[in-house]
C-alpha cells in the first residue's frame, strides 16, 4: 500500500512540473481549427495599410513568439532562407485591461532601423494562456499565427516585435525574438 502512495506522490509531482513551465511548448492547444492555415501574409514597408504611424505606439502588453516553423523559438537568432515559408504562433494581449487586440502586426526591424510589418490571424484559442496569467474567460482567444513566403523580405538579421492594435491605442511588445534571412 505504501508503494502505491509513493506512485501517486511522484506522478503528482510530474504533473505539477509539466505545468509549471507556463504557457509555452504546447503546439497542441494553440488552434480553434486545427485543419485550417493561417492566410499567406503581406508583408508592407508602411504601417499606414493598418490605419496608424509609429509615433502612435507605446509599449505594452504582454506577448509571446512561441514556436517557429513549429519548432519552440528562444532567444537565439533562427536562421532561415529566403526560399523557405516563414510560421509564427504566440500570443498576445493587454494584461492590465484584459483584453484582446483586434489586430496583431509581426513588425520586422533590420539594424538599419527599416521596419516590415505582417498582419497575424488572431483569436485562435489559448486556454493555456489565460490559466497561467489567471485572467478571465475574456482572454481565452489571445492566441496568434501567421505564415509568410520569405522571397519578400531582403537578408538580414530582424528583431520581432508584436504590434497590438487596440481601439484606443496600439503597443509594442518586445519579447526578444529574431531572425537570420539568409
Amino acid at each position: 500500500m505504501r508503494t502505491k502512495h509513493i506512485y501517486v506522490a511522484v506522478l503528482l509531482m510530474i504533473m505539477a512540473a509539466w505545468f509549471a513551465q507556463g504557457p509555452t511548448n504546447q503546439a497542441k492547444q494553440i488552434r480553434k481549427d486545427a485543419g485550417t492555415p493561417p492566410p499567406q501574409g503581406q508583408i508592407t514597408t508602411s504601417p499606414a495599410i493598418f490605419g496608424f504611424n509609429p509615433g502612435e505606439i507605446s509599449v505594452g502588453g504582454k506577448c509571446n513568439i512561441e514556436f517557429i516553423n513549429d519548432a519552440p523559438m528562444s532567444a537565439d537568432t533562427y536562421d532561415i532562407a529566403r526560399n523557405h515559408p516563414l510560421k509564427l504562433v504566440g500570443w498576445a494581449m493587454d494584461d492590465q485591461k484584459e483584453r484582446l487586440p483586434q489586430r496583431v502586426i509581426v513588425r520586422f526591424s533590420n539594424s538599419a532601423d527599416k521596419h516590415f510589418y505582417v498582419a497575424a490571424r488572431t483569436g485562435l484559442i489559448r486556454d493555456d494562456v489565460r490559466a497561467y496569467f489567471k485572467l478571465s474567460d475574456r482572454i481565452m482567444g489571445a492566441g496568434f499565427d501567421m505564415n509568410l513566403d520569405m522571397h519578400d523580405l531582403p537578408p538580414g538579421v530582424y528583431s520581432l516585435d508584436l504590434l497590438m492594435q487596440f481601439d484606443d491605442k496600439i503597443d509594442v511588445c518586445d519579447n526578444g525574438r529574431k531572425v537570420n534571412v539568409k
